[in-house]
Parts: structure tokens; C-alpha cells; sequence
């Protein structure tokens, strides 16, 4: 019973971290790439280049 609670358990968390880990190597590449979606500006709000664009664009 045990072993069966513990392989399930290794197992679950085996599969969260490899979502977890799966995900941010996909925005890590994604970021290296340039490939950016329209909801990706919010997160990038606060960067100078992004400024320095709308600045232009405002201009």
C-alpha cells in the first residue's frame, strides 16, 4: 500500500515539475527567439526598449 501511495506520489510530482520546468524553458526560448504574442507586451511594460518604441510611435 505504501509503495503503491509513494509511486503515485513520485509520479504526480514528476509530471508537475516537468510542466513547470516545460513552460518556462518555452517563454525562455521564446523570449531568445523574439517571437512575441500580443498578450506578451503587458509583461514587458516596464522595459526601457518597449518605452523607446512607443515613444517613437507617439511621435
Amino acid at each position: 500500500m505504501t509503495d503503491e501511495l509513494s509511486v503515485g506520489l513520485l509520479l504526480m510530482m514528476s509530471v508537475l515539475y516537468g510542466l513547470f520546468f516545460s513552460f518556462h524553458f518555452y517563454l525562455l526560448l521564446k523570449r531568445l527567439l523574439g517571437i512575441e504574442s500580443p498578450g506578451s507586451r503587458f509583461l514587458f511594460r516596464g522595459s526601457p526598449r518597449r518605452c523607446a518604441i512607443c515613444d517613437k510611435r507617439s511621435a
